[in-house]
């Protein structure tokens, strides 16, 4: 070998050891990627077996989960069955109470006031056979001293003890029961002697019950009963003496009452509120609805200055109203009498509304509140009224206005004059203060105000004039627009300058220019023709516009004149209204 070539031979030796120290180095680190590899095999292997525990604890969660909500539902339903079923064990533990009370009631009742039954049954009865004359006055007679024997303290027995003596005639005995039924309740034996003898027409008699009935009243506390009394006396169902006794007293009684501000207050209220409802609608007035800023204020006015109007109508048929005879009021005094005798004893209505209730609860399977309620929804009042709220209901219509009389109502009107007068003064009085001095009345840009100083005939001179202005500000505004002028002045320049290209030997530029100019001041001189024409044109607009607002303003103003002159009198009316209440008589 060449000496020169032993250098290269041994640097080529030399490279090709390193190169195969360099393979076994990449043979090192390719086993080694390999392991990398089978590492990362195992790893991905672990991490899918992982993905699969996760995957299973996820659905052990949703299940669990939905086994919660089905035993949430289930311990729902089970807590609502179970207040159920504590609501039935406590309505069946209330019923069987109220079953147990109730006997115990009944048997008290039985004991103590069993015998006051027998007399109410035997009152009924006896007058039912009274009326219909089928027993005998002895009969009568004695069934009466039995249950005044075997009935102590019970105010019926000795009412019963004294029909029977008047049979007989024996007035010594029907002096002593009467004096007895009335120590023992003077209220409802003076109101059972007034019914019982009515029945049987004694007028002189009815008389002078009716006066001691008259002074066991209290004007504050009048028992429901009391009105149809009232409407018995005031048909004449009692009799003429009655009839005038009970008309005097229920004056004397409102006389009385008037000095109680609260109750004459409340009177008062309820007047204002009747003449309210009697309001008519607002005048039709298209004029005004169009043209008067403030009409819907006067419409509100006009339909509460016409209540005056409606009571005056009131009155009239209140006085016009006929008393044809009325068999319910002649059914209602014998139901009041029938009432009367079946009445429960003052100590005995205690034990009486108990049992009801307690009947109620049982029939409503415990439920106390539901008993009650019923109850309450079919119970009528027997909660005493004062004089001037019976008169209220008698006059203004109450729950039960179609059953009052026609007399009734008249005496009733004519004792709330007063309270009726007052309640129309405060009205007037509101409606005179927002009374307006004048009606204010607008078209387009003109407004004006038809008051005293000024007419209907000034109104429509100066809205004339206002549009004679607008037509002539609006002639005045037309002429040359400035496109036009612009237009005009453009075109002379622009021939100017076309002649002088033309001149200069520019044709084309020239020829455009003059085109351009000729052009414009045709349009300028156009304009300038149509000017005339667009003057006549607004003028005559002008004159239509004007001709329309006179009319318009003269309808409006004629409307105007009517309101204000139907409101007056309308406020005119409240005073002839208060003085027909006070000079109304039934």
């Amino acid at each position: 070998m060449n000496d020169d070539l032993r250098p290269v031979a041994k640097r080529v030796e030399s490279i090709e050891g390193k190169v195969r120290g360099l393979s076994s180095t990449v043979g090192a680190v390719a086993g080694g990627v390999r392991d990398v590899q089978s590492s990362v095999t195992r790893l991905t292997l672990k991490l899918d077996s992982v993905d699969l525990a996760v995957a299973g604890v996820h659905g052990a969660v949703s299940d669990l989960e939905n086994h919660q909500e089905t035993t949430l539902d289930e311990l729902r339903t089970l807590h609502t069955e179970f207040l159920e079923y504590r609501r039935r064990t406590e309505l069946a533990r209330a019923k069987q109470a109220a079953q147990t009370e109730l006997i115990k009631v009944r048997q008290e009742l039985d004991t103590t006031y069993g015998h006051y039954d027998r007399v109410r049954r035997s009152a009924i009865g006896m007058l039912q056979a009274m009326d219909a004359g089928l027993v005998s006055d002895a009969a009568v007679r004695g069934l009466s001293e039995e249950l005044m024997i075997t009935t102590p303290e019970y105010w019926l027995a000795p009412a019963l003890v004294a029909i029977g003596g008047w049979l007989g005639e024996d007035r010594g005995l029907v002096g002593r029961a009467v004096t007895e039924a009335a120590r023992r309740d003077p209220d409802k034996a003076a109101l059972f002697f007034i019914l019982v003898l009515q029945r049987h027409r004694r007028e002189a008699a009815v008389a002078r019950w009716v006066e001691r009935y008259l002074a066991q009243r209290d004007p504050l506390a009048l028992a429901p009963e009391f009105r149809i009394v009232l409407d018995a006396a005031t048909t004449g169902l009692l009799g003429a003496a009655p009839q005038v006794m009970i008309a005097d007293a229920v004056r004397r009684w409102a006389t009385q009452l008037g000095t109680y501000p609260h109750l004459a207050e409340a009177q008062v209220a309820r007047w204002e509120t009747m003449l309210r409802g009697l309001a008519s609608p607002a005048p039709d007035l298209p004029g005004l609805a169009v043209h008067a800023p403030a009409w819907k204020r006067m419409a509100e006015l006009s339909r509460r200055a016409s209540v005056f109007a409606g009571g005056l109508r009131f009155l009239d048929d209140v006085l016009v109203a006929e008393a044809p005879p009325d068999q319910s009021l002649v059914k209602r005094v014998d139901a009041l009498l029938e009432r009367l005798a079946a009445d429960f004893d003052r100590e005995e209505a205690p034990f009486r509304r108990q049992a009801e209730r307690l009947m109620a609860i049982v029939e409503y399977e415990g439920d106390a509140e539901a008993a009650d309620a019923a109850r309450a929804a079919t119970r009528t009042s027997d909660e005493p009224v004062d004089l001037a709220s019976l008169v209220s209901d008698a006059a203004l219509g109450g729950a039960d206005a179609v059953a009052v009389p026609a007399p009734t109502r008249r005496l009733a009107v004519a004792l709330s004059g007063n309270w009726a007068a007052e309640a129309v003064r405060r009205i007037g009085d509101r409606l005179a203060e927002a009374q307006p001095q004048g009606v204010h009345l607008v078209h387009g840009t003109w407004s004006g105000i038809l008051d005293e100083s000024t007419s209907v005939e000034d109104l429509a001179l100066s809205v004339r004039e206002h549009h004679d202005q607008l037509t002539e500000d609006a002639v005045a505004a037309v002429r040359l627009l400035p496109r036009a002028w612009l237009a005009g002045v453009a075109g002379v320049l622009a021939v100017a300058l076309g002649v002088l290209a033309l001149v200069n030997g520019f044709v084309v530029l020239g020829v455009i220019a003059v085109v351009l100019g000729l052009a414009g001041s045709v349009f300028a001189s156009v304009e300038h023709r149509a000017l005339p024409g667009r003057r006549d044109r607004a003028e005559r607009e002008g004159i239509l516009a004007a001709r329309e607002a006179e009319k318009a303003i003269r309808q409006a103003g004629d409307e105007a004149m009517l309101w204000l002159d139907d409101f007056e009198r309308a406020l005119a009316t409240a005073g002839t209204l208060r003085d027909r209440l006070a000079a109304f008589t039934p």
